[in-house]
């Protein structure tokens, strides 16, 4: 191989890698950007949903058995049918993390991600899109 060809191989080469890098750069950005946008519109999106399925509950039971309480980046849903129970939903607003779970319990996290279908919130390794998926989630802890 002469000289020449090594030289133009070689230059080809970290081009590349440099293209592969600058674009994985731009895209962790990018995802970063679209995570600070996406996360809070998702948590509003998301409360909006507990708050009208809590009423919507509370309407086939033919009483106020559960409570909804929004407080910033904190709701807290409850129940006195039964045995009394309760779940605390918290936003970070700086991580875009939701968690959930029983007070004074560790809660569950779910994290923004960017995923082949766009934003979601994964769960362990399952990726919810909707606030009806992660919402169901939630409240599948008051049963």
């Amino acid at each position: 191989m002469s000289q020449e060809q090594v030289a133009r191989d070689l230059a080809y080469h970290l081009k590349q890698e440099y293209e592969k890098e600058f674009i994985a750069a731009k895209k962790a950005v990018l995802h970063t950007e679209v995570k600070k946008i996406a996360a809070p519109e998702m948590w509003e999106r998301l409360a909006i949903w507990l708050e009208k399925t809590v009423e919507l509950a509370n309407e086939y039971l033919g009483e106020s058995g559960l409570a909804y309480d929004r407080r910033a980046n904190k709701i807290t849903i409850s129940t006195t049918l039964g045995r009394a129970k309760s779940i605390v939903v918290k936003f970070n607003p700086s991580t875009g993390r939701i968690s959930y779970g029983a007070p004074g319990q560790t809660l569950d996290r779910i994290k923004p991600v960017i995923n082949g279908a766009g934003f979601a919130y994964r769960s362990r390794s399952n990726d919810l899109t909707t606030e009806e998926e992660i919402g169901s989630a939630i409240l599948k802890l008051l049963r």
